[in-house]
């Protein structure tokens, strides 16, 4: 039979790994980065063929 001191001690490392990873996933939440867009050329359509046909100026 397991005793009180060795049951005891087996529930808080259990409860120290659960509350490390719980901390693990609110740290990855909260420290996502906001979308910045990266494809904000001002050439669409006709004008981008062109500028890849003709070259930059």
């Amino acid at each position: 039979m397991i005793d009180f001191v060795t049951c005891h001690s087996r529930l808080l490392v259990l409860l120290t790994i659960i509350l490390a990873q719980i901390t693990q996933v609110f740290h990855q939440v909260l420290s996502i980065s906001p979308c910045i867009p990266h494809h904000m050329s001002i050439l669409t359509g006709h004008a981008w063929v062109l500028e890849l046909l003709t070259g930059h100026p």
